[in-house]
């Protein structure tokens, strides 16, 4: 395929690793990131051979207006069902992720989680979220990633404090790097819950910028996979 100037469009690149969230005894929230402007294919099955009687099929976009984060929710699921899911365009294809979901609601269940926050990726000279490999070797039921996850504020970034929105999409961009965060993302399902550096140091509420605020908020929803902004076709 061409593009209008005559120049061959770039392939496309899964850049960022897969993640799922808000998963439900019946579907969940599917996501991932690539270089460019493309219309993707995310596939879900119990079996990891991905047999197209077994397979689940969605489309989304990813666009420029979302820095080329794409989000489909899937469903139906079966309840307490281990998944697997992964992203292509073409032949391309994602590394591959996987997730459990929950019993129904009415069931009785015991339920094995992992939780932690703070993870501020401008650090990265004191460690490398070794942490998070201890957390994913637990296999538990499902991650909560407990606020803080990035550092808006953080002293070791220049400029200290992220303004744009493309400074706080950098700030994902760079923890997502760390394959200790990207494997355990990709290792089960992500409940995200926001602090405060996620925006600035202790605000709270919109007692802040409330353009700082919205452009903080944006970047959490684009990078994390909450079901808001889940664009399945």
């Amino acid at each position: 395929m061409l593009l209008g100037s005559g120049t061959a469009a770039a392939a496309v690149t899964f850049t960022h690793g897969v993640a799922s969230g808000d998963v439900k005894p019946d579907s969940a929230v599917l996501w991932t990131r690539v270089n460019r402007k493309a219309k993707l294919v995310v596939e879900l099955s119990p079996d990891p051979a991905f047999p197209r009687s077994k397979t689940l099929r969605r489309i989304a976009k990813a666009t420029a207006r979302n820095d080329f984060t794409a989000k489909a929710e899937v469903a139906p699921l079966a309840p307490n069902q281990f998944y697997h899911y992964r992203w292509r365009q073409g032949k391309t294809i994602s590394r591959v992720g996987t997730f459990k979901t929950p019993p129904q609601r009415s069931a009785r269940a015991n339920v094995s989680f992992t939780y932690t926050g703070d993870t501020d990726g401008t650090f990265s000279f004191h460690n490398n979220f070794e942490v998070l490999n201890k957390v994913r070797q637990e296999h538990a039921d499902f991650f909560v990633y407990l606020g803080d996850t990035v550092y808006a504020d953080s002293v070791l970034k220049l400029p200290a404090k992220a303004t744009t929105l493309e400074e706080f999409r950098d700030l994902y961009k760079v923890n997502r790097r760390f394959s200790a965060l990207a494997n355990l993302l990709k290792s089960t399902s992500t409940y995200a819950i926001w602090d405060d550096h996620e925006v600035r140091d202790n605000f709270a509420g919109q007692a802040v910028d409330p353009t700082l605020y919205a452009t903080g908020r944006q970047a959490f929803l684009e990078y994390l996979p909450g079901s808001r902004r889940a664009g399945s076709r």
